[in-house]
């Protein structure tokens, strides 16, 4: 390639989308020319393939335990995650997602990792990839009857177990489950360290996001469509002022005494 009779736009755009070898020839063309022009295009060029290559062994390793148990004869692997959990009003929202051996989700990370335009792109890209998804949402009047956390398990193991694929293997953040009708794993953080727990946290947390702007419309005093349904600065401050609601968790420390001094 002459470098001297090409447009730094046309090289930079020439380099991105070659071969990793033809890429390194051209780097060292620029490299050895001396104008400005041609350094600047140089470290700039540089800079992006370390970020795409940074990226790709992200991407890479993210499946590493899906890689794994399909290394084990295991078929269908599904992650499940949920979104909720430790708000003061609104529904527990749990996800399960079995993905495709391979699949390229561009972006794919733990949903508290991404803003929420990311998120929302990331959501539709996972249901038109995933092979079975599930989402199932369980009331704060369920919360308050059973307990949080024996909802939190219970909404996880029914999501797995709701797949219109059945899974052979569950990754399951953050907890284990027992009687489940598949081989499972706990999986600390999971949703930085398996690419179907990551999948699954986004589309529990679109899902659960989009109950709570239906929900500010409604009580539209309470800010939901801000901090949807977390202990914030603005949803203590309308508790204190209006009392609560019929979606707030009423078997919560907090909640409970504004509900028995202002109901």
């Amino acid at each position: 390639m002459d470098i001297n009779n090409q447009s730094l736009k046309k090289i930079e755009k020439e380099i991105l989308s070659s071969s990793r070898v033809k890429q390194n020839k051209i780097l060292q063309l620029l490299k050895n020319d001396k104008r400005k022009g041609s350094q600047n295009i140089y470290k700039k060029v540089k800079n992006e393939i370390f970020k795409n290559e940074k990226e790709k062994n992200r991407y890479k390793n993210l499946f590493s335990l899906e890689r794994k148990l399909l290394s084990e004869s295991f078929s269908y692997i599904a992650g499940v995650d949920e979104s909720g959990r430790g708000c003061l009003a609104g529904p527990l929202v749990a996800a399960a997602v079995i993905l495709p051996e391979n699949a390229k989700i561009d972006g794919l990370k733990d949903s508290k990792q991404l803003n929420a335009g990311q998120r929302e792109l990331l959501f539709l890209t996972i249901l038109e990839t995933a092979l079975s998804y599930r989402v199932e949402v369980f009331s704060n009047e369920v919360i308050d009857k059973d307990g949080l956390h024996k909802t939190n398990l219970r909404a996880l193991k029914v999501a797995l177990e709701n797949l219109s694929i059945k899974p052979d293997f569950a990754l399951i953040d953050g907890y284990a489950l027992n009687n489940l009708p598949m081989s499972s794993l706990r999986v600390i953080k999971g949703d930085f360290v398996s690419g179907s727990i990551a999948a699954a946290s986004i589309v529990a947390k679109v899902h659960r996001d989009r109950i709570m702007k239906t929900l500010h419309k409604k009580f539209p005093e309470y800010g939901f469509i801000s901090h949807k349904g977390y202990g914030s600065k603005k949803h203590l401050e309308a508790l204190s002022i209006h009392g609560t609601t019929s979606i707030h968790r009423k078997s919560f420390t907090i909640v409970k005494e504004i509900h028995e001094t202002k109901p």
